[in-house]
Protein backbone atom coordinates (compact mmCIF):
# COMPACT_ATOMS: atom_id res chain seq x y z
CA UNK A 1 0.00 0.00 0.00
CA UNK A 2 0.86 3.70 -0.87
CA UNK A 3 1.63 6.05 1.63
CA UNK A 4 -1.61 8.47 2.28
CA UNK A 5 -1.39 11.95 1.00
CA UNK A 6 -2.74 15.24 2.42
CA UNK A 7 -3.76 18.46 1.25
CA UNK A 8 -4.03 19.73 -2.54
CA UNK A 9 -1.33 16.89 -3.12
CA UNK A 10 -3.92 14.24 -1.89
CA UNK A 11 -6.64 15.43 -3.59
CA UNK A 12 -5.40 15.43 -6.95
CA UNK A 13 -4.15 12.10 -6.43
CA UNK A 14 -7.60 11.36 -5.42
CA UNK A 15 -8.82 12.61 -8.54
CA UNK A 16 -7.05 11.08 -11.03
CA UNK A 17 -7.41 7.36 -9.35
CA UNK A 18 -11.19 8.57 -9.79
CA UNK A 19 -11.13 9.43 -12.96
CA UNK A 20 -8.98 5.78 -14.01
CA UNK A 21 -11.69 4.06 -12.46
CA UNK A 22 -14.60 4.95 -13.97
CA UNK A 23 -12.15 5.94 -17.56
CA UNK A 24 -11.70 2.33 -17.23
CA UNK A 25 -15.64 1.21 -16.13
CA UNK A 26 -16.92 3.48 -18.92
CA UNK A 27 -14.08 1.16 -21.55
CA UNK A 28 -15.17 -1.58 -20.43
CA UNK A 29 -18.95 -0.56 -20.85
CA UNK A 30 -18.34 -0.01 -24.47
CA UNK A 31 -16.60 -3.76 -24.51
CA UNK A 32 -19.42 -5.30 -23.22
CA UNK A 33 -21.68 -3.90 -25.62
CA UNK A 34 -19.41 -4.75 -28.28
CA UNK A 35 -19.33 -7.80 -27.69
CA UNK A 36 -23.08 -8.65 -26.96
CA UNK A 37 -23.11 -7.46 -30.44
CA UNK A 38 -20.60 -9.64 -31.77
CA UNK A 39 -22.86 -12.77 -29.50
CA UNK A 40 -26.15 -11.45 -31.22
CA UNK A 41 -24.61 -11.59 -34.61
CA UNK A 42 -23.22 -15.13 -33.96
CA UNK A 43 -26.51 -16.38 -32.97
CA UNK A 44 -26.51 -18.74 -36.19
CA UNK A 45 -23.13 -20.24 -35.14
CA UNK A 46 -24.27 -21.44 -31.83
CA UNK A 47 -27.31 -22.84 -33.06
CA UNK A 48 -24.99 -24.66 -35.78
CA UNK A 49 -22.52 -25.97 -33.01
CA UNK A 50 -23.12 -27.48 -30.07
CA UNK A 51 -20.16 -25.62 -28.45
CA UNK A 52 -21.92 -21.77 -29.70
CA UNK A 53 -22.66 -21.12 -26.37
CA UNK A 54 -19.27 -20.84 -24.92
CA UNK A 55 -19.01 -17.30 -26.96
CA UNK A 56 -21.15 -16.19 -24.12
CA UNK A 57 -18.56 -17.05 -21.07
CA UNK A 58 -16.19 -14.05 -22.01
CA UNK A 59 -19.43 -11.22 -22.08
CA UNK A 60 -20.18 -13.19 -18.38
CA UNK A 61 -16.93 -12.20 -17.16
CA UNK A 62 -16.69 -9.09 -18.46
CA UNK A 63 -19.87 -7.60 -16.78
CA UNK A 64 -18.05 -9.47 -13.32
CA UNK A 65 -15.25 -7.19 -14.07
CA UNK A 66 -17.32 -4.23 -14.59
CA UNK A 67 -19.37 -4.85 -11.09
CA UNK A 68 -15.65 -5.12 -9.82
CA UNK A 69 -14.73 -1.64 -11.16
CA UNK A 70 -17.99 0.22 -9.93
CA UNK A 71 -17.36 -1.33 -6.47
CA UNK A 72 -13.56 -0.50 -6.44
CA UNK A 73 -14.77 3.01 -7.08
CA UNK A 74 -17.50 3.32 -4.66
CA UNK A 75 -15.56 2.19 -1.78
CA UNK A 76 -12.80 4.12 -2.12
CA UNK A 77 -10.50 1.43 -1.77
CA UNK A 78 -8.08 1.86 -4.40
CA UNK A 79 -4.82 3.72 -4.50
CA UNK A 80 -3.08 4.65 -7.65
CA UNK A 81 -1.72 0.85 -7.93
CA UNK A 82 -5.20 -0.91 -8.19
CA UNK A 83 -6.85 2.24 -10.83
CA UNK A 84 -3.87 1.84 -12.72
CA UNK A 85 -4.07 -1.93 -13.01
CA UNK A 86 -7.88 -1.02 -13.57
CA UNK A 87 -7.75 1.26 -16.43
CA UNK A 88 -4.63 -1.05 -18.07
CA UNK A 89 -6.96 -4.17 -18.24
CA UNK A 90 -9.96 -2.04 -19.73
CA UNK A 91 -7.76 -0.93 -22.34
CA UNK A 92 -6.08 -4.65 -23.03
CA UNK A 93 -9.50 -6.01 -23.38
CA UNK A 94 -10.84 -3.31 -25.93
CA UNK A 95 -7.25 -4.13 -28.17
CA UNK A 96 -7.27 -7.09 -27.33
CA UNK A 97 -11.15 -7.47 -28.87
CA UNK A 98 -10.21 -4.92 -31.88
CA UNK A 99 -7.78 -7.80 -33.18
CA UNK A 100 -10.46 -10.98 -31.98
CA UNK A 101 -12.98 -8.62 -34.64
CA UNK A 102 -10.66 -8.10 -37.41
CA UNK A 103 -9.49 -11.77 -37.54
CA UNK A 104 -13.41 -12.60 -37.61
CA UNK A 105 -13.84 -9.96 -40.23
CA UNK A 106 -11.44 -11.38 -42.15
CA UNK A 107 -12.90 -15.01 -41.85
CA UNK A 108 -16.31 -13.95 -43.00
CA UNK A 109 -14.96 -11.98 -46.06
CA UNK A 110 -12.74 -15.46 -46.64
CA UNK A 111 -15.91 -17.04 -46.14
CA UNK A 112 -17.79 -15.28 -48.26
CA UNK A 113 -15.27 -15.39 -51.52
CA UNK A 114 -15.05 -18.83 -50.89
CA UNK A 115 -19.13 -19.17 -51.20
CA UNK A 116 -19.55 -17.00 -54.10
CA UNK A 117 -15.99 -19.01 -55.75
CA UNK A 118 -17.88 -22.19 -55.07
CA UNK A 119 -21.17 -21.53 -56.18
CA UNK A 120 -19.38 -19.76 -59.11
CA UNK A 121 -17.58 -22.72 -59.81
CA UNK A 122 -20.60 -25.01 -59.47
CA UNK A 123 -22.43 -22.55 -61.90
CA UNK A 124 -19.62 -23.23 -64.83
CA UNK A 125 -19.76 -27.03 -63.61
CA UNK A 126 -23.70 -26.86 -64.21
CA UNK A 127 -23.09 -25.00 -67.97
CA UNK A 128 -20.81 -27.57 -68.95
CA UNK A 129 -22.43 -30.55 -67.73
CA UNK A 130 -25.10 -29.86 -69.61
CA UNK A 131 -25.91 -32.84 -72.18
CA UNK A 132 -22.37 -34.10 -71.09
CA UNK A 133 -21.66 -38.24 -70.49
CA UNK A 134 -20.20 -37.51 -66.90
CA UNK A 135 -18.51 -34.91 -64.83
CA UNK A 136 -15.84 -34.58 -62.06
CA UNK A 137 -14.85 -32.47 -59.41
CA UNK A 138 -11.42 -33.02 -58.54
CA UNK A 139 -8.69 -31.67 -56.14
CA UNK A 140 -5.51 -32.16 -57.96
CA UNK A 141 -3.68 -31.11 -55.50
CA UNK A 142 -4.82 -33.57 -52.66
CA UNK A 143 -5.73 -36.12 -55.61
CA UNK A 144 -9.20 -36.45 -54.02
CA UNK A 145 -12.59 -36.21 -55.86
CA UNK A 146 -15.21 -34.09 -54.47
CA UNK A 147 -17.80 -34.29 -56.56
CA UNK A 148 -18.95 -36.99 -59.69
CA UNK A 149 -22.15 -36.33 -61.54
CA UNK A 150 -23.67 -38.36 -64.66
CA UNK A 151 -25.51 -40.86 -66.10
CA UNK A 152 -22.73 -42.83 -68.19
CA UNK A 153 -19.82 -42.53 -65.64
CA UNK A 154 -17.55 -46.04 -65.75
CA UNK A 155 -18.52 -48.45 -63.17
CA UNK A 156 -15.29 -48.13 -61.52
CA UNK A 157 -15.45 -44.37 -61.26
CA UNK A 158 -17.46 -45.58 -57.91
CA UNK A 159 -14.77 -47.67 -56.88
CA UNK A 160 -11.84 -44.46 -55.97
CA UNK A 161 -11.57 -41.69 -54.37
CA UNK A 162 -8.20 -40.90 -55.85
CA UNK A 163 -8.43 -39.43 -58.91
CA UNK A 164 -4.66 -41.06 -59.85
CA UNK A 165 -6.98 -44.52 -59.35
CA UNK A 166 -9.78 -43.56 -61.19
CA UNK A 167 -7.82 -42.88 -64.18
CA UNK A 168 -5.99 -45.67 -63.95
CA UNK A 169 -8.96 -47.58 -64.02
CA UNK A 170 -10.58 -46.10 -66.92
CA UNK A 171 -7.48 -47.48 -68.73
CA UNK A 172 -10.05 -50.55 -69.56
CA UNK A 173 -12.07 -48.92 -71.05
CA UNK A 174 -10.18 -47.24 -73.98
CA UNK A 175 -10.34 -48.53 -77.33
CA UNK A 176 -8.06 -46.29 -78.49
CA UNK A 177 -5.07 -47.44 -80.96
CA UNK A 178 -2.97 -44.00 -80.36
CA UNK A 179 -3.99 -44.19 -76.33
CA UNK A 180 -0.41 -45.00 -74.02
CA UNK A 181 -2.41 -45.42 -71.13
CA UNK A 182 -2.97 -42.94 -68.04
CA UNK A 183 0.49 -43.10 -67.31
CA UNK A 184 1.34 -40.65 -70.38
CA UNK A 185 -2.30 -38.89 -70.82
CA UNK A 186 -2.23 -35.16 -70.73
CA UNK A 187 -4.88 -35.51 -68.03
CA UNK A 188 -2.70 -37.48 -65.55
CA UNK A 189 -2.74 -35.65 -62.42
CA UNK A 190 1.06 -34.23 -62.40
CA UNK A 191 0.44 -33.32 -66.00
CA UNK A 192 -2.40 -30.91 -65.31
CA UNK A 193 -0.85 -29.73 -62.38
CA UNK A 194 2.48 -28.56 -64.40
CA UNK A 195 0.03 -26.91 -66.98
CA UNK A 196 -1.52 -24.67 -64.46
CA UNK A 197 1.85 -23.65 -62.97
CA UNK A 198 2.58 -22.81 -66.84
CA UNK A 199 -0.80 -20.41 -67.02
CA UNK A 200 -2.94 -23.06 -69.03
CA UNK A 201 -6.59 -23.15 -67.87
CA UNK A 202 -7.94 -25.18 -70.30
CA UNK A 203 -6.75 -28.82 -72.15
CA UNK A 204 -8.65 -30.83 -73.73
CA UNK A 205 -8.28 -34.91 -75.09
CA UNK A 206 -10.25 -36.95 -77.46
CA UNK A 207 -10.32 -40.70 -77.62
CA UNK A 208 -12.23 -44.12 -78.44
CA UNK A 209 -13.67 -45.24 -75.40
CA UNK A 210 -15.65 -48.21 -75.43
CA UNK A 211 -18.90 -47.11 -72.87
CA UNK A 212 -21.00 -49.54 -70.14
CA UNK A 213 -23.55 -50.27 -73.31
CA UNK A 214 -20.77 -52.08 -74.81
CA UNK A 215 -20.72 -49.15 -77.78
CA UNK A 216 -17.70 -47.60 -78.98
CA UNK A 217 -17.48 -43.73 -79.49
CA UNK A 218 -15.35 -40.89 -79.72
CA UNK A 219 -15.57 -38.75 -76.23
CA UNK A 220 -14.02 -35.42 -75.12
CA UNK A 221 -12.38 -35.01 -71.50
CA UNK A 222 -12.16 -31.68 -71.19
CA UNK A 223 -10.37 -30.28 -68.01
CA UNK A 224 -10.82 -26.85 -67.08
CA UNK A 225 -8.45 -25.94 -64.26
CA UNK A 226 -8.73 -23.55 -61.24
CA UNK A 227 -7.85 -22.07 -57.68
CA UNK A 228 -9.92 -23.05 -54.86
CA UNK A 229 -9.87 -20.42 -52.48
CA UNK A 230 -8.54 -20.55 -48.83
CA UNK A 231 -6.69 -23.47 -48.98
CA UNK A 232 -5.03 -22.69 -52.91
CA UNK A 233 -5.07 -25.88 -54.21
CA UNK A 234 -5.76 -26.70 -57.82
CA UNK A 235 -9.22 -27.80 -58.56
CA UNK A 236 -9.86 -29.26 -61.99
CA UNK A 237 -13.81 -30.02 -63.75
CA UNK A 238 -13.07 -32.58 -65.83
CA UNK A 239 -16.06 -33.24 -68.03
CA UNK A 240 -16.91 -35.91 -70.79
CA UNK A 241 -18.73 -35.12 -73.83
CA UNK A 242 -19.90 -37.55 -77.10
CA UNK A 243 -17.61 -36.63 -80.10
CA UNK A 244 -19.00 -39.14 -82.90
CA UNK A 245 -20.28 -35.64 -85.11
CA UNK A 246 -17.50 -34.03 -84.63
CA UNK A 247 -15.16 -36.44 -85.88
CA UNK A 248 -17.53 -36.76 -88.57
CA UNK A 249 -17.51 -33.44 -89.23
CA UNK A 250 -13.60 -32.71 -89.26
CA UNK A 251 -12.79 -36.04 -91.29
CA UNK A 252 -15.25 -34.04 -94.02
CA UNK A 253 -13.25 -30.64 -93.60
CA UNK A 254 -10.06 -32.50 -93.82
CA UNK A 255 -10.27 -34.90 -95.53
CA UNK A 256 -13.15 -35.52 -98.22
CA UNK A 257 -13.60 -32.01 -98.58
CA UNK A 258 -9.78 -31.36 -99.16
CA UNK A 259 -9.53 -34.07 -101.87
CA UNK A 260 -11.59 -31.78 -104.32
CA UNK A 261 -10.37 -27.97 -103.12
CA UNK A 262 -6.51 -26.41 -102.54
CA UNK A 263 -8.13 -24.43 -100.31
CA UNK A 264 -10.85 -23.58 -98.01
CA UNK A 265 -11.29 -20.19 -96.45
CA UNK A 266 -13.76 -17.27 -95.44
CA UNK A 267 -13.88 -13.61 -95.46
CA UNK A 268 -15.71 -11.49 -92.95
CA UNK A 269 -15.89 -7.60 -94.27
CA UNK A 270 -12.66 -8.12 -96.46
CA UNK A 271 -10.89 -10.16 -93.72
CA UNK A 272 -8.72 -13.43 -94.60
CA UNK A 273 -9.10 -16.42 -92.30
CA UNK A 274 -8.20 -19.86 -93.97
CA UNK A 275 -9.75 -23.14 -92.35
CA UNK A 276 -7.18 -25.85 -93.99
CA UNK A 277 -5.22 -25.91 -97.37
CA UNK A 278 -3.36 -28.40 -98.99
CA UNK A 279 0.06 -26.79 -98.89
CA UNK A 280 2.95 -29.36 -99.17
CA UNK A 281 0.22 -31.67 -100.54
CA UNK A 282 -0.69 -30.69 -103.90
CA UNK A 283 1.18 -28.88 -106.32
CA UNK A 284 0.51 -25.50 -108.67
CA UNK A 285 -1.32 -23.38 -105.57
CA UNK A 286 -2.82 -19.94 -106.58
CA UNK A 287 -1.41 -18.31 -103.14
CA UNK A 288 0.32 -19.81 -100.17
CA UNK A 289 -0.80 -20.24 -96.45
CA UNK A 290 -0.52 -17.58 -93.91
CA UNK A 291 1.34 -15.31 -95.85
CA UNK A 292 -2.22 -12.52 -95.91
CA UNK A 293 -4.73 -11.44 -93.75
CA UNK A 294 -6.87 -9.33 -96.28
CA UNK A 295 -8.80 -10.65 -99.40
CA UNK A 296 -7.16 -7.22 -100.53
CA UNK A 297 -3.73 -8.09 -100.56
CA UNK A 298 -4.38 -11.25 -101.56
CA UNK A 299 -5.71 -10.17 -104.63
CA UNK A 300 -3.08 -7.82 -105.04
CA UNK A 301 -0.33 -9.93 -104.04
CA UNK A 302 -1.04 -13.30 -105.94
CA UNK A 303 -4.29 -13.32 -107.94
CA UNK A 304 -4.03 -10.44 -109.96
CA UNK A 305 -0.29 -10.98 -111.19
CA UNK A 306 -0.80 -14.54 -111.80
CA UNK A 307 -4.20 -14.14 -113.64
CA UNK A 308 -4.56 -14.54 -117.45
CA UNK A 309 -6.99 -11.77 -117.96
CA UNK A 310 -7.62 -9.28 -120.32
CA UNK A 311 -8.18 -5.42 -119.15
CA UNK A 312 -10.51 -4.53 -121.49
CA UNK A 313 -12.63 -7.55 -120.78
CA UNK A 314 -14.54 -5.61 -118.17
CA UNK A 315 -14.21 -5.14 -114.22
CA UNK A 316 -11.81 -8.26 -113.00
CA UNK A 317 -14.63 -10.67 -111.33
CA UNK A 318 -12.00 -11.31 -108.54
CA UNK A 319 -12.40 -7.65 -107.18
CA UNK A 320 -13.82 -7.30 -103.52
CA UNK A 321 -16.26 -4.55 -104.61
CA UNK A 322 -17.37 -7.07 -107.75
CA UNK A 323 -17.80 -10.10 -105.15
CA UNK A 324 -19.73 -7.85 -102.37
CA UNK A 325 -22.12 -6.83 -105.50
CA UNK A 326 -22.60 -10.20 -106.71
CA UNK A 327 -23.49 -11.70 -103.19
CA UNK A 328 -25.99 -8.88 -102.98
CA UNK A 329 -28.41 -10.83 -104.18
CA UNK A 330 -27.14 -14.65 -105.28
CA UNK A 331 -26.41 -16.74 -102.23
CA UNK A 332 -23.42 -18.08 -104.47
CA UNK A 333 -20.60 -16.52 -106.92
CA UNK A 334 -18.39 -18.60 -109.19
CA UNK A 335 -15.28 -17.25 -110.69
CA UNK A 336 -13.53 -19.91 -113.42
CA UNK A 337 -10.15 -18.22 -114.55
CA UNK A 338 -6.80 -19.35 -115.89
CA UNK A 339 -3.81 -18.48 -114.08
CA UNK A 340 -0.04 -18.60 -114.24
CA UNK A 341 1.46 -20.50 -111.58
CA UNK A 342 5.42 -21.31 -111.21
CA UNK A 343 5.48 -21.13 -114.94
CA UNK A 344 2.40 -23.68 -116.08
CA UNK A 345 -0.76 -23.03 -117.01
CA UNK A 346 -3.38 -23.88 -114.35
CA UNK A 347 -7.34 -23.28 -114.63
CA UNK A 348 -8.88 -22.60 -111.04
CA UNK A 349 -12.64 -22.15 -109.77
CA UNK A 350 -13.15 -19.91 -106.82
CA UNK A 351 -16.44 -20.46 -105.22
CA UNK A 352 -17.88 -17.93 -103.06
CA UNK A 353 -21.19 -18.62 -100.47
CA UNK A 354 -22.79 -15.85 -98.56
CA UNK A 355 -22.97 -16.54 -95.06
CA UNK A 356 -24.25 -13.56 -93.63
CA UNK A 357 -24.82 -10.31 -95.85
CA UNK A 358 -24.83 -7.85 -93.35
CA UNK A 359 -21.36 -9.09 -92.20
CA UNK A 360 -20.07 -9.61 -95.45
CA UNK A 361 -19.48 -13.28 -94.60
CA UNK A 362 -18.53 -15.56 -97.09
CA UNK A 363 -16.98 -19.12 -97.40
CA UNK A 364 -14.01 -19.30 -100.06
CA UNK A 365 -13.43 -22.66 -101.65
CA UNK A 366 -10.65 -22.63 -103.85
CA UNK A 367 -10.71 -25.82 -106.53
CA UNK A 368 -8.14 -26.60 -109.35
CA UNK A 369 -10.20 -27.37 -112.81
CA UNK A 370 -6.83 -27.55 -115.19
CA UNK A 371 -7.70 -31.06 -115.69
CA UNK A 372 -11.36 -31.04 -116.46
CA UNK A 373 -10.40 -28.12 -118.47
CA UNK A 374 -7.95 -29.70 -120.53
CA UNK A 375 -10.41 -32.95 -120.93
CA UNK A 376 -13.26 -30.86 -122.44
CA UNK A 377 -10.34 -28.94 -124.88
CA UNK A 378 -9.55 -32.63 -125.83
CA UNK A 379 -13.41 -33.33 -126.62
CA UNK A 380 -13.85 -29.83 -128.70
CA UNK A 381 -10.54 -30.05 -130.68
CA UNK A 382 -11.81 -32.99 -133.22
CA UNK A 383 -15.45 -30.96 -133.96
CA UNK A 384 -13.52 -27.94 -134.37
CA UNK A 385 -11.46 -29.68 -136.66
CA UNK A 386 -14.01 -31.18 -139.00
CA UNK A 387 -16.53 -28.26 -138.88
CA UNK A 388 -13.27 -26.20 -140.62
CA UNK A 389 -12.87 -28.99 -143.63
CA UNK A 390 -16.18 -28.85 -144.03
CA UNK A 391 -16.46 -24.80 -144.73
CA UNK A 392 -13.52 -25.05 -146.46
CA UNK A 393 -14.86 -27.96 -148.92
CA UNK A 394 -17.91 -26.06 -149.22
CA UNK A 395 -18.33 -22.98 -152.09
CA UNK A 396 -19.76 -19.28 -150.13
CA UNK A 397 -22.98 -18.37 -150.78
CA UNK A 398 -22.21 -15.24 -152.12
CA UNK A 399 -19.14 -15.32 -152.87
CA UNK A 400 -17.86 -13.73 -150.26
CA UNK A 401 -15.19 -15.26 -148.01
CA UNK A 402 -16.06 -15.21 -144.13
CA UNK A 403 -13.09 -14.31 -143.06
CA UNK A 404 -13.88 -11.33 -145.24
CA UNK A 405 -16.05 -9.88 -142.79
CA UNK A 406 -13.42 -9.02 -140.33
CA UNK A 407 -13.43 -9.84 -136.45
CA UNK A 408 -16.31 -9.20 -134.90
CA UNK A 409 -16.09 -6.58 -131.93
CA UNK A 410 -17.88 -6.09 -128.84
CA UNK A 411 -18.24 -3.62 -125.98
CA UNK A 412 -17.17 -4.86 -122.51
CA UNK A 413 -19.46 -5.31 -119.81
CA UNK A 414 -20.14 -2.89 -117.28
CA UNK A 415 -21.71 -5.46 -114.78
CA UNK A 416 -20.76 -7.94 -112.44
CA UNK A 417 -19.81 -10.65 -114.90
CA UNK A 418 -21.75 -13.77 -114.84
CA UNK A 419 -20.66 -17.36 -114.37
CA UNK A 420 -22.18 -20.38 -114.52
CA UNK A 421 -22.40 -20.29 -110.36
CA UNK A 422 -24.01 -23.11 -108.36
CA UNK A 423 -27.37 -22.57 -106.90
CA UNK A 424 -27.47 -22.20 -103.04
CA UNK A 425 -28.33 -25.79 -103.15
CA UNK A 426 -24.63 -26.87 -103.65
CA UNK A 427 -23.91 -26.41 -99.81
CA UNK A 428 -25.31 -29.96 -99.26
CA UNK A 429 -23.43 -31.23 -101.12
CA UNK A 430 -20.27 -29.88 -99.20
CA UNK A 431 -22.16 -30.02 -95.70
CA UNK A 432 -25.70 -30.16 -94.63
CA UNK A 433 -27.08 -26.50 -94.82
CA UNK A 434 -26.37 -22.71 -94.41
CA UNK A 435 -26.72 -23.07 -90.93
CA UNK A 436 -24.36 -25.97 -90.54
CA UNK A 437 -21.48 -24.41 -92.14
CA UNK A 438 -22.05 -21.31 -89.45
CA UNK A 439 -21.95 -23.87 -86.91
CA UNK A 440 -18.70 -25.44 -88.10
CA UNK A 441 -16.92 -22.17 -88.62
CA UNK A 442 -17.82 -21.29 -85.51
CA UNK A 443 -16.34 -24.60 -83.82
CA UNK A 444 -12.73 -24.44 -85.72
CA UNK A 445 -12.65 -20.61 -84.90
CA UNK A 446 -13.44 -21.95 -80.76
Amino acid sequence: MLPPQNGAEGETLEILINILIYSGSALMIYNIVRYGMFVNRSAGLERKNRKGGLIIVPLLLLIFFLVGYIGVGISGIANILIASILFGGSVFVFLLLAVMFSIINRIRETDRVLSSRYEEMSAQLSVMTEGALSALMVNLTADKISERSGEHLFESDYDHDTYSELLAARDAYIVDPNYKGSENSVLRREELLRLYQEGQTGVSEILLVRRNDGEAKFVQFEAKLTKLPVSGDVAAMIVERAYNDQIVRKTLLERVMMDQYDRIAYLVDGAYHELTSNEGKKEGLLFHSGSEDSYESLYLNYILPSMVWDKRSGTNPLRLSVIDKALESAEVYRVDEAFVIDGELKHKRLDFYRVDRSAKFYLMLVSDTTHHVSADIEEIAPEKNDGAAADEAAPAADGVCPAAEGPQTEKPAETVPQNDAPTGKTLHILLVDDNEINREIAEMLL
